[in-house]
């Protein structure tokens, strides 16, 4: 006789979602207590400008975090540009900035670093709208940027600040930052922001979180399962979504109506989290 194969419906009516719990997609944000202060950070960031940094591991939520304080943003008040793709030439990050900035970007590079003062000038002096630039995986960028970056957020020999520029990556930013070659850049940052894993009752109410937000009313995961899950996990949030929803295809499998630990210490040793 032919498996019965699993569907997402199936799912969703034997363990009473309305959506899936821990999929990427149309779940309110976990606004703990971390996020809060840093997304406050960010968005005085913006209000003052100048030059901030945001790090985290991995899989903490850092792009969560970008993505509320962005959507937190008034449209008409601030222009915001995002750059991820930061492995790249110096030139190349110049002509993404320009072109989110509306600038057709010059061939040499001491014409783009004008082209770029001269725009984030007309955008606050004769649009009075701030200019924010957030570069993402920031931990890639070569120490050549990182040095130009002190130079291009320069302005009136550096009395005043024009734009709310945020550098966000993983902790090797941090590192980059330590060193000597880039001290004037460090010295510059008045804002600084970071994003770590879970601690196990920052776990049990993330899961608790999802599942409401899902439709759950009643616990799935039992105190125990929710240890295995946090220990599994390291309380790292990707993480505990992939291991949280494997576990919850793995107890629909064996007909179990709870997750306990066997099953989630069951995922963690066949798995490599």
């Amino acid at each position: 006789m032919a498996t019965q194969k699993i569907t997402l419906q199936q799912i969703k009516a034997v363990f009473g979602f309305s959506r899936l719990p821990f999929a990427k997609e149309g779940i309110a944000v976990f606004e703990h207590e971390r996020f809060g202060k840093a997304l406050e950070m960010l968005d005085y960031l913006a209000q003052r400008s100048g030059i901030g940094a945001l790090t985290a591991p991995p899989g903490c939520g850092k792009s969560v975090l970008i993505g509320a304080f962005l959507e937190g943003l008034s449209q008409t008040a601030y222009h915001t540009v995002y750059l991820a793709h930061t492995t790249c030439g110096v030139i190349d990050i110049y002509r993404q900035i320009l072109l989110a900035l509306g600038v057709q970007p010059a061939h040499r590079k001491a014409d783009m670093y004008r082209q770029l003062q001269e725009r984030l000038l007309v955008f606050t002096q004769q649009k009075h709208v701030r200019p924010v630039i957030i570069i993402d995986e920031a931990h890639r960028l070569t120490t050549s940027f990182l040095e130009e970056i002190r130079l291009f957020t320069n302005f009136d020999c550096d009395r005043h600040d024009e734009v709310a520029l945020l550098l966000s990556g993983q902790l090797q930013l941090e590192s980059a930052l330590r060193l000597a070659v880039h001290e004037p850049l460090a010295q510059r940052i008045i804002v600084r922001a970071k994003l770590m894993p879970f601690s196990r009752e920052e776990t049990d109410s993330y899961v608790s979180h999802r599942l409401a937000a899902a439709g759950r009313t009643a616990a799935l995961f039992t105190p125990c399962g929710l240890e295995a899950l946090h220990k599994a996990s390291r309380g790292v949030p990707r993480l505990i979504d992939q291991i949280a929803e494997r576990s919850i295809f793995a107890a629909l499998q064996s007909k179990s109506k709870q997750i306990d630990a066997q099953i989630v210490t069951a995922l963690a040793l066949e798995s490599e989290f």
